[in-house]
């Protein structure tokens, strides 16, 4: 007498109850995580740059305005006369837009670009005037320094 066995399948991995406890996992530290947005980072200082001499490179300074807009200076430190006089971002750009490619092929062409923010300034603006300083001279050795003053 032959006994027939049950066709049986092959045992397999259940995958669903894994992705269920990583679910799990992953709101239970989003939940527990303690996020604070405003803790201040301490950067290491820099061990193998390279000094960047002045008199080579076109200097923009930024500092703190009024509102979310950064003033921009066009040259070494905060001077009024070489302040940007508009609050608009649009204009602000083309100023320095126009500065920096007269500096880059003026008759002392300079090969470097320093892009000066006092610490207040948001990192936003920063990054807005390095993407003007990047569409205007393609092969450019672009330095960005913090100042210590508001």
């Amino acid at each position: 007498m032959k006994i027939s066995l049950p066709n049986e399948a092959e045992p397999g991995f259940q995958m669903a109850p894994m992705i269920d406890i990583t679910f799990l996992l992953l709101i239970f530290f989003i939940v527990a995580s303690h996020m604070d947005a405003n803790s201040q980072v301490e950067l290491p200082p820099a061990r193998h740059a390279d000094a960047v001499t002045a008199k080579n490179a076109v200097i923009v300074t930024m500092s703190t305005g009024n509102g979310d807009v950064a003033q921009i200076y066009l040259g070494d430190g905060v001077d009024d006369n070489t302040l940007v006089r508009t609050d608009s971002p649009q204009d602000q750009e083309a100023a320095v837009t126009e500065f920096i490619d007269q500096q880059m092929h003026g008759a002392t062409p300079k090969e470097n670009v320093i892009l000066k923010a006092s610490r207040n300034v948001k990192s936003r603006e920063v990054s807005r005037i390095a993407r003007v300083v990047g569409s205007v001279a393609d092969d450019v050795h672009f330095y960005v320094a913090v100042l210590d003053e508001g």
